[in-house]
């Protein structure tokens, strides 16, 4: 069953998988054919990449580089002045977040920290200090990390004379799960906010909580702010697809949705994690979830939200009474006669419709349906129906004495809970921990290792396989989809999409560069290439190579196979493109001829393309 023909020779894609399963940095391969935009038949490879202990610094290392280049002291430059909210970058545009809504943002992230009373704060990640400015004039003292020496430097500089700060606040330079020296039992408040996302996996937040708490008083309570919900990273991906770019059906919207999934260098946590730990940790007696309140709709509020996790004694969990949005209640005025009457002395209030995820999913039903992506942009763009959100049940809560907690829910999360319990004790009520569908989080590929894995695959692959054996595309994915009865469910894999380049890191600089990226991306359907590129690391082949120099032709361009073969670096590919002096220079190109000039080419070059080729399989 799971033999295949690819270019005519008969492949077994079992023997792949236990090469590459073998090889280092994967624990788990399927792979799987199918055939180009060309129609050349290739093998696709989906890894699971391996977690290494030795993994962890070199991916907090890579955020450590992000921000010193953020905050403008790399290579020793001192720390730039700019907009308050410098870094926060829109996933769909490019550009950054409207200021007024990031002021929004910080105004309710710090109210909610306000709401725990703090006295004494550490804060993990701190920053720019847009949680410690507003935050630490209530505090008698605020101390505050991160790993950024520049992103210090710079917090010094702003806090620097500010009324109410002078002799509160602390900074030092440390890693969230080595806080050294700092004070044990002495913190009764610890903000994690918004750093979450750059830890590489469940089990280094695990190690920073637990120091965390060897530095919280008893009955402390630790704020993990703006976390990215697992179970809404579809919806996220194909809403930032469907407004960046134009892809020509839903098939193309939704493969690329799933490759950028699967491609995160972030960590997103399914709130269920966040309701089992005091299993795995029970210093934490309860938890709070906490949606994003905001009138604004963008991928802070609709995709992220926070939690509150209690010390102390252990308290007996009440479970509240169960009102039905639309059933039992219809709006806020039916939730607020409950709540007066007193007849519960907490309630949970399930299944109302969330008007900020609420387009994503209705979007991506559309294409799931086969609806075009412009019916898609329609449906994402229309305005939702009107309807209370989060934080009109958090007002409500507030005027009749109730604290208030909320978490996403519905079969596409486009719906929400919300948790009314009594003010007095309000962690005594939590909401009930769900069985998680999948993983409770993704695997976040390291800025700094993702490509280096894809190419260290693609190498080892060559020197252990037959080249006709070896896949033309590497896809990274969390795990491995299953079906009920346990075997590998072929369907459920993602679409490869087009693989992408490091047009980014090293752009084409010259009139030549630009158009080997151009022809190479057409030919290999690589997205973004770069002079740093590698045609062969690509997934360049000997048919290819044929393709790429008949192209380079027809564009004017003098360039022959073994050029493509002997410098396949697109930077080296157009000088030898563009050498004085070759024997070949005076050949014109010849406009497209059809099928006979193809085949002339290859005649002429074939056994020069397999000495090439072999050459460089065995070095």
């Amino acid at each position: 069953d799971g033999q295949v023909k690819v270019r005519g020779f008969r492949v077994e894609v079992g023997e792949v998988e236990a090469v590459l399963a073998g090889l280092p940095g994967v624990r788990q391969a399927v792979v799987t054919a199918g055939a180009d935009r060309h129609g050349a038949s290739h093998l696709t490879a989906y890894v699971v990449p391996a977690r290494r202990a030795d993994s962890e610094p070199g991916h907090i290392q890579a955020w450590r580089e992000v921000y010193e280049e953020l905050h403008g002291a790399a290579g020793g430059r001192p720390p730039r002045s700019g907009p308050e909210f410098a870094g926060w970058i829109s996933s769909s545009t490019g550009q950054p977040l409207v200021d007024e809504e990031m002021r929004e943002w910080q105004r309710l992230t710090a109210g909610r920290v306000l709401a725990l009373r703090p006295s004494r704060v550490l804060e993990l990640g701190a920053g720019d200090g847009l949680v410690l400015q507003p935050v630490a004039p209530a505090c008698d003292e605020y101390w505050a990390t991160d790993i950024s020496p520049a992103a210090l430097a710079r917090l010094r500089s702003s806090i620097a004379g500010q009324h109410g700060l002078h002799g509160k606040v602390r900074t030092l330079e440390a890693e969230a799960a080595d806080l050294g020296e700092l004070p044990a039992g002495f913190f009764d408040v610890i903000v994690i906010n918004s750093v979450i996302q750059y830890f590489p996996g469940l089990r280094y937040l695990e190690d920073v909580l637990r120091s965390a708490l060897t530095r919280a008083e008893p009955g402390a309570r630790i704020f993990l702010g703006d976390i990215r919900n697992l179970r809404t990273a579809e919806c996220f991906h194909t809403e930032v697809r469907l407004t960046s770019a134009e892809d020509p059906d839903a098939a193309a919207v939704l493969a690329a949705a799933r490759q950028a999934a699967a491609r995160e260098n972030e960590l997103l946590i399914d709130p269920a994690y966040f309701l089992s730990l005091p299993r795995a940790l029970p210093a934490i007696t309860a938890v709070e979830l906490h949606s994003k309140q905001g009138g604004y709709r963008n991928e802070l509020t609709a995709y992220r939200y926070d939690v509150v996790l209690h010390t102390g004694p252990p308290r007996a969990v009440r479970s509240p009474a169960e009102l039905c949005w639309g059933a039992g209640v219809r709006d806020l005025d039916d939730v607020a006669r409950h709540l007066v009457a007193g007849a519960p002395a907490a309630c949970c209030v399930t299944g109302v419709p969330d008007g900020r995820v609420g387009p994503a999913a209705a979007a991506l039903a559309v294409l799931r349906s086969g609806g075009s992506p412009a019916a898609a942009r329609r449906v994402l763009t229309a305005p939702p129906p009107p309807g209370p959100g989060p934080g009109a049940f958090y007002d409500l809560g507030a005027e009749l004495g109730y604290h208030v907690q909320t978490q996403s829910s519905g079969p596409a999360d486009d719906r929400f809970d919300v948790l009314f319990s009594p003010v007095a004790d309000p962690s005594r009520c939590t909401f009930p921990v769900r069985p998680a569908a999948g993983p409770l989080a993704s695997t976040p590929m390291s800025r700094a290792t993702a490509p280096d894995l894809i190419a260290s695959l693609r190498r080892h692959a060559r020197k252990a396989l037959p080249s006709y054996m070896v896949p033309t595309t590497f896809v990274p994915i969390d795990r491995v989809p299953v079906t009920p009865n346990g075997k590998v469910d072929r369907t459920a894999l993602p679409a490869p999409g087009a693989a992408r380049g490091t047009a980014g890191e090293a752009p084409p600089r010259t009139d030549g560069e630009t158009l080997l990226c151009e022809l190479v991306g057409n030919v290999l359907d690589v997205e973004d290439v770069g002079v740093n590129d590698s045609f062969v690391e690509l997934g360049g082949d000997s048919i290819a190579a044929i393709r790429l120099a008949a192209r380079a032709r027809d564009a004017g361009l003098v360039l022959m196979v073994r050029d493509v073969l002997e410098h396949p670096a697109i930077a080296e590919l157009a000088l030898a493109a563009g050498r004085p002096g070759r024997r070949d220079a005076a050949v014109t190109p010849a406009p497209v001829g059809g099928p006979q000039r193809f085949v002339s080419l290859a005649a002429g070059e074939l056994a020069e393309i397999e000495r090439q080729w072999k050459a460089l399989e065995e070095e």
